[in-house]
C-alpha cells in the first residue's frame, strides 16, 4: 500500500494503471528473486496481495486528494501520517526483532 500512495504522490504525470502495472512488475520481480536465491518463501499470493495493497494505495491517494483539493495539504497530510503512524510501527517491529536475539 505505501507504494501506491508514494508513486502517487512523487510521479504525478503518470495514470494509475500504469502505476498498478510498476508495482505489479516490481512486486513479482521481488517474488522471483526470493525463489530464485532462495531467500524466503516465493508465493504468487504475496504478488496478488501486493498489487491489491498498491490498487488500495492509489485509490486512498486519489481519494485524498478529491477530498482536500490542494495537493499541498495532500502531501503534508501523507507525511505526517507516515510520521505518527509508520515511525512507530518501524520502532516496534525493531525492537520486537533485538529482543528475540
Amino acid at each position: 500500500m505505501p507504494l501506491g500512495v508514494y508513486l502517487s504522490l512523487f510521479k504525478k504525470n503518470r495514470r494509475a494503471t500504469i502505476n498498478l502495472l510498476y508495482i505489479c512488475i516490481v512486486s513479482l520481480s521481488v517474488e522471483m528473486f526470493q525463489g530464485l536465491l532462495g531467500i524466503g518463501t516465493a508465493d504468487i499470493d504475496d504478488s496478488i496481495l501486493n498489487g491489491l495493497g498498491g490498487w488500495v494505495g492509489i485509490l486512498g491517494y486519489k481519494l485524498l486528494l478529491l477530498i482536500v483539493r490542494n495537493e499541498k495539504h495532500v502531501r503534508t497530510t501523507i507525511t505526517v501520517l507516515s510520521a505518527v503512524v509508520g515511525l512507530p510501527v518501524i520502532y516496534y517491529f525493531l525492537f520486537v526483532i533485538k529482543m528475540r536475539f
